[in-house]
């Protein structure tokens, strides 16, 4: 399969795992909509077609977007430990914060990162 391929492939399998409609994804991303459609189309019709079928090892690969990592770590208390508080407060670029209830989404801090980053 094709590098463009590939790379077409992992937008489309993650905006499955995310759960999140393809203009979100696209602006998110900086990718264009269309070709996102467009691609998927061409993704469903090759695999309608009997296209070989990736071992799950390949598609974790291809699900991984494109960018920089960023870790995070989130450890979990031990047993009779001082309990964490449930809020968490993310300190963004521009001296702007963020208050939530509770621990976000992985998935949800790392699609803020990507944006965050195309921002700058």
């Amino acid at each position: 399969m094709k590098k463009v391929t590939r790379d077409w492939q992992a937008h489309i399998e993650a905006i499955k795992a995310q759960g999140i409609n393809i203009g979100a994804y696209a602006l998110l991303h900086g990718l264009s909509g269309a070709a996102l459609y467009r691609w998927q189309s061409k993704l469903r019709a090759t695999a309608a077609q009997g296209a070989p079928t990736r071992t799950a090892a390949e598609s974790a690969v291809a699900a991984k977007p494109p960018g920089k990592f960023l870790a995070l770590h989130v450890m979990e208390p031990q047993s009779g430990s001082v309990q964490l508080p449930a809020h968490c407060t993310l300190l963004l670029p521009g001296g702007m914060r963020l208050e939530l209830p509770a621990l976000p989404d992985p998935q949800w801090l790392a699609a803020l990162g990507w944006r965050l980053q195309g921002e700058r």
